[in-house]
């Protein structure tokens, strides 16, 4: 589940390894993030000499949740992690590669630059 304090994995190469989020953007405190929402993460830990440092502040969206999903035709699917890419101020991706499978979900909100750079979406 992806509350806020939550730990997350970075999947992009811009440098982030974990982050924390701090909040869900456009929904109450105490509500759950989706795939493609938009949240507010500070970094944990970074790979050195890369783009991003510790405690920095960035924009993001949820990637991967790890708790069912229920789709059309009444398929859950479900992953193992929760995952982010991290934004710019442009809100396109800071970093120029995914290093993972992103979910569906990012279409209907319309994130389609993070699914072109994307090894697979479930």
């Amino acid at each position: 589940m992806v509350y806020t304090q939550t730990i997350l994995k970075c999947i992009d190469n811009s440098g982030a390894l974990l982050v924390k989020c701090l909040r869900i953007l456009g929904k109450s405190p105490r509500a759950r993030g989706f795939p493609g929402d938009y949240i507010i993460v500070s970094i944990k830990t970074h790979r050195p000499h890369r783009k991003v440092k510790r405690g920095e502040v960035y924009k993001g969206v949820l990637v991967r949740v790890g708790y069912r999903i229920k789709r059309q035709g009444n398929i859950t699917v479900q992953c193992t992690t929760c995952a982010v890419v991290l934004l710019n101020k442009r809100e396109l991706p800071l970093g120029s590669r995914v290093l993972g499978p992103v979910m569906r979900e990012l279409r209907q909100k319309e994130h389609f630059k993070i699914l072109s750079l994307a090894p697979a979406v479930i």
